[in-house]
């Protein structure tokens, strides 16, 4: 401890305190004269010494407030400043705390995430700690609270299956400190995603700001994981990985079937199975020192199959084979003028004899539509001698047709090459909320509406000399256009990994936990799936064990201004001077 002086130069201001001193002395004098009248009270016998000390002391009392005022106004000016060394660590900590899923890894009988909880525990300041969770959005848990109430915090807390963004939380606490004090990082360092730790950590030191590093890492740890799922309506494609050293005999349970897999070390094994409706659990053995990738889920709504109507009266062989090709579609044929009564997701008219047709046949597919229905107008020969009414459509007379481009890329367009049509139908749409998605210059091809609750599709290829029948793409088509239409949700919409959004109308969720979940209606398969939170092993960093890193004291030079105390006794002063000077009747 030592006392400074932060503007030494102040001290020229002590000039002015001799030169008010200098004036003081060189006052005139009062001259005496006789005046008779008062000469008895001049010749006083009696006035003692005692009343001649006081009463010149009295009088010289405004010129000791004058001239102490004086000196601290120059001590002010030279601002002192008391000098000494500050324990940061006693004082602000905050703590960033891995969560993500690879804290959950098994050290003996403990995890990760036990012995970073224990370690902080032990750290904890009595009166100012923060606390940061790195997980795949960093997260300030509590600021500037006591030792008490972070450890009943850290006694409620539990780990994530999250992917972690690690240099992101080190960033975050260097925020939150406000250059006082330090960060304490405990953790695996295995980084998910963004910024290293020791990228984060050298920013921070930039900044002048303590960073300490604490691995939770006791030794190599055996994992094997499933680390991709690649699910579509018929097959999933499954991937196992061997992140230890030899060679491992492992099982993958699909339910209730389970299949031998031979894991080298460090290679990875795909697994096809059928894929099934409802939910699917996997589960992978042997298990080993990580659980949480052992066990992925898959998510297919189907648990029924969608009814379809097809209208024709000379039903397509390739349309027909294009809706049979998913078993996940209920096909049913209707031969007009019999349209069957039922509740079907899907209308498809297609190859039409007119002459067949009811009057009201087109009114009745209408009312189903506006309740909810969608409806596949497939155009024909003789489409524009139709009357589509009341539905609002009308076809005109075929042209010249040309090479599709679409212009709405969704779901049931996405990957479809279309490729030329020969005849063109021009589609004449009576309002506006036709949207074209595929066209021959300003045509439509492909035309989508929204027609009461309900859907209807103008499908412009007419199926002669049409050489999109023979496309891949063809089926692929009808597929995701029939899903779409009734509503079914996209698999990789549904089938998520941890650290994804889920955002509906009535809320916005971060996944952090694997699992199922029933969100908006929908059950939603999380899963782990991630190869690099899997790596259980990082690589050698620059990090202290956890048992054997002490804190060190971290001193910092601290300077604590005099100033204020003196300004606010200089104001006392200037009122007691004030008081005085009244006092004497000068006022």
């Amino acid at each position: 401890m030592a006392l400074g002086f932060a503007q030494p130069w102040g001290f020229l201001a002590l000039g002015f305190i001799l030169l008010f001193i200098l004036l003081y002395l060189i006052r005139p004098q009062p001259k005496k004269l006789a005046v008779p009248s008062l000469t008895f009270f001049l010749k006083r016998s009696h006035a003692s010494k005692r009343e001649s000390f006081f009463r010149h002391f009295f009088e010289d009392l405004l010129f000791l407030l004058q001239l102490f005022t004086l000196l601290l106004l120059v001590l002010s000016i030279v601002d002192p400043l008391l000098k000494r060394k500050e324990d940061l660590a006693s004082q602000n900590i905050v703590f960033v705390l891995d969560i993500s899923a690879s804290s959950q890894v098994h050290e003996g009988d403990t995890t990760r995430f036990a012995l970073s909880v224990s370690k902080i525990k032990s750290f904890a300041s009595t009166d100012h700690n923060t606390l940061v969770l790195a997980k795949s959005n960093p997260l300030v848990a509590l600021q500037n609270v006591n030792k008490a109430e972070l450890l009943r915090f850290l006694d409620r807390l539990h780990p994530t299956d999250d992917e972690s963004r690690l240099g992101e939380a080190i960033l975050l606490a260097g925020e939150l400190l406000q250059g006082k004090g330090r960060v304490i990082v405990l953790s695996d360092f295995i980084t998910t995603r963004g910024m290293t730790a020791e990228t984060a950590r050298n920013v921070l030191y930039s900044k002048q700001i303590q960073v300490d590093f604490i691995s939770t890492v006791l030794g190599k740890r055996n994992n094997i994981g499933i680390i991709q799922l690649l699910v579509d309506d018929t097959t999933t494609t499954t991937y196992v990985k061997n992140y230890g050293d030899t060679l491992v005999q492992a099982t993958l349970s699909v339910d209730n079937a389970t299949v031998p897999i031979s894991l080298r070390p460090h290679n990875t094994e795909p697994v096809s199975f059928q894929t099934k409706s409802g939910i699917t659990q996997l589960t992978l053995l042997p298990k080993d020192d990580f659980d949480v990738d052992n066990t992925a889920w898959i998510s297919t709504p189907f648990q029924k199959e969608v009814p379809v109507l097809l209208i024709s009266n000379q039903p397509s062989k390739y349309l027909l084979a294009a809706l049979q090709s998913s078993r996940h579609f209920e096909v049913t044929k209707a031969k007009p003028p019999v349209i069957p009564e039922g509740d079907y997701a899907v209308y498809i008219f297609d190859h039409v004899d007119r002459t067949t047709l009811l009057p009201g046949t087109f009114a009745d597919l209408a009312a189903r539509v506006q309740k909810g229905a969608s409806l596949v107008l497939n155009v024909q020969d003789d489409s524009y001698l139709f009357d589509y009414s009341p539905l609002p459509f009308q076809v005109h007379s075929p042209g010249a047709g040309g090479q599709v481009q679409i212009l709405q890329t969704n779901r049931f367009t996405q990957d479809v090459d279309f490729g030329a049509v020969q005849h063109l139908f021009p589609l004449e749409s009576k309002q506006n909320k036709t949207i074209p998605i595929a066209v021959v210059g300003n045509t439509s091809v492909v035309a989508l509406t929204d027609y009461g609750n309900g859907k209807i599709v103008y499908y412009g290829f007419v199926e002669a000399g049409n050489e999109f029948l023979f496309s891949p793409s063809y089926p692929l088509f009808w597929t995701n256009l029939v899903a779409y239409l009734s509503h079914q949700p996209e698999l990789q919409d549904i089938n998520l990994k941890t650290g994804a959004v889920y955002s509906d109308s009535e809320q916005t969720l971060i996944l952090d936990k694997t699992g199922v979940f029933d969100l908006g209606g929908q059950k939603i398969a999380v899963s782990l799936l991630n190869d690099k939170e899997s790596s259980i092993n990082p690589e050698e960093q620059q990090a202290g064990s956890v048992h054997t890193f002490s804190l060190e004291t971290l001193q910092q030079d601290t300077e604590q201004s005099f100033t204020p105390w003196l300004l606010l006794i200089v104001l006392i002063l200037v009122f007691l001077e004030f008081f005085y000077t009244k006092y004497r009747g000068e006022l």
